[in-house]
C-alpha cells in the first residue's frame, strides 16, 4: 500500500472510532437526543473529523498541515460570496 492509502486508511479509522466513542459514551450515561447537552455532544462530534485529519497529518506522520490539507488563510471568492449574501439577505428585511 502506498503512503497516502495507509494514511487515509488510518484517518477513517481514528475518525470512525472516536466517533463511535462519542456517541457509544454518551448513550451510555444516559443522554438524548432533545436535550441541550445533545446539541454540545452533536457540536463536538462535528469537530472529531478535522481534529484526526491534524493528528494523522502532524502527530503521526509529522509533516506540514497547511499546504496538504489545502488551509489558506487568503481572501478568496467563497469568502466574499458568503459576506455579500448575508449583506443582501439582511437589508431586505
Amino acid at each position: 500500500m502506498t503512503g497516502n492509502i495507509k494514511k487515509a486508511l488510518l484517518f477513517v479509522a481514528l475518525t470512525f472510532f472516536f466517533s463511535w466513542l462519542l456517541a457509544a459514551l454518551f448513550y451510555v450515561v444516559g443522554g438524548r437526543l432533545n436535550t441541550a447537552a445533545a446539541y454540545v455532544v452533536l457540536i463536538v462530534y462535528m469537530f472529531i473529523p478535522m481534529t484526526m485529519a491534524i493528528v494523522v497529518q502532524k502527530l503521526i506522520y509529522k509533516e506540514p498541515l497547511r499546504e496538504p490539507l489545502g488551509i489558506s488563510f487568503k481572501l478568496n471568492w467563497w469568502f466574499i460570496s458568503y459576506l455579500s449574501h448575508d449583506f443582501f439577505c439582511y437589508n431586505d428585511l
